[in-house]
């Protein structure tokens, strides 16, 4: 297959044109050039801005018509607005046999009740050309799902993912508890001991990207691993750290959620754009977002590896990595929250 890529320097899409490019398809990258530039220097890529400037893609488009050629397939890794999706299906979507649209999990109404499905409620915008925002980010991607269903009915295919945790991940939401683990010491948990957590792989969704278009799936399809627990997960870490003085489990959403209007400034002098707790789910949400359905992807064929292996492999590229991380509690941060658990009496006993 001959397939374009709608964004695939960053983090997903590095993995999904890798996997492509394990299986032996070719593949074009269409990016704003601004993002790991080296990346697959074999690729053909194509410039431009999806927000306003498609042309490159149009012209290529043109070009392989001329020579008899054309995509065989799209994956569009970047679409986060109905503006988007109407362009991209505009200059490319007639011409390709396949259109992979990446969305997510938050497409869900939340409160959400455990192991959700595809069929289960999803989020309602009243205005669809509403501006990108925390709030609107999931019925903006509704809307990007129903957009490619009208267009091109089932010769779409929506991947709604969980939380992406692998190498290369510019996040660190997930990467670091598993950081910390490593590191050892008491460690502040915001949830339970077997309290869900959930996550799915990268290279996993590159696996799937070339599954699912190869085989011809369509409509939406959960892509997110098996749940495990926070004390499973965070054991991995430790074990490859090698020592712990335990973890403190905060289970408590309420507490928890109120105590991080006060929490002090990281003592450090390192940014943390993705904020101090990373995971942890308001208590409106629920533990149960972290608790998908994945059994419409594995009947369709679609595999993943074990979480072990997931976070072994991405603790080990985050310490070579070596960057201060850019989620997670400074050190003064979470002694100080460890001291207010302590000190209230709704800590288990």
């Amino acid at each position: 297959m001959n397939i374009l890529v709608l964004g695939g320097t960053q983090f997903v899409g590095r993995h999904i044109v890798q996997g492509i490019l394990d299986a032996g398809h070719s593949v074009t990258i269409f990016s704003r050039g601004q993002t790991n530039t080296s990346l697959f220097p074999g690729v053909p890529r194509l410039m431009g801005d999806r927000n306003d400037d498609l042309t490159a893609i149009e012209e290529a488009v043109k070009t392989q018509a001329a020579a008899g050629k054309s995509f065989d397939a799209c994956v569009d890794v970047s679409a986060y607005t109905r503006n988007h999706v109407l362009r991209s299906l505009k200059a490319v979507g007639s011409h390709v046999s396949r259109y992979l649209l990446i969305s997510s999990i938050s497409v869900y109404k939340a409160p959400v009740e455990p192991f959700f499905s595809e069929s289960s409620p999803v989020e309602e915008l009243e205005n669809r050309d509403a501006d990108l925002s925390n709030e609107t980010y999931g019925g903006l991607k509704v809307v990007c799902e129903r957009e490619v269903e009208s267009a091109l009915g089932d010769r779409g295919v929506m991947f709604r993912l969980g939380l992406v945790n692998g190498p290369y991940d510019h996040t660190d939401r997930a990467t670091y508890w598993a950081v910390r683990a490593h590191r050892g010491g008491e460690i502040f948990v915001p949830a339970g001991a077997s309290t869900p957590i959930q996550i799915i792989d990268p290279r996993d969704i590159g696996n799937a990207a070339v599954h699912a278009l190869e085989n011809e799936l369509f409509g939406p399809i959960n892509i997110v691993n098996s749940p495990t627990t926070w004390s499973e997960f965070l054991a991995v870490g430790s074990a490859m750290g090698g020592s712990t003085d335990g973890y403190l489990f905060a289970d408590d959403q309420e507490w928890v959620e109120s105590q991080l209007e006060s929490i002090p400034e990281p003592d450090d002098g390192n940014e943390r754009p993705m904020g101090p707790l990373p995971m942890f789910l308001p208590a409106r949400y629920g533990w149960s977002f972290w608790q998908a359905d994945n059994k419409r992807s594995l009947d369709t064929g679609i595999s993943y590896r074990p979480i072990d292996t997931t976070v072994e492999e991405t603790l080990t590229w985050r310490l070579e990595e070596g960057s201060p991380l850019k989620a997670g509690l400074a050190p003064n941060q979470e002694r100080e929250l460890i001291d207010r658990w302590q000190k209230t009496t709704r800590r288990p006993a």
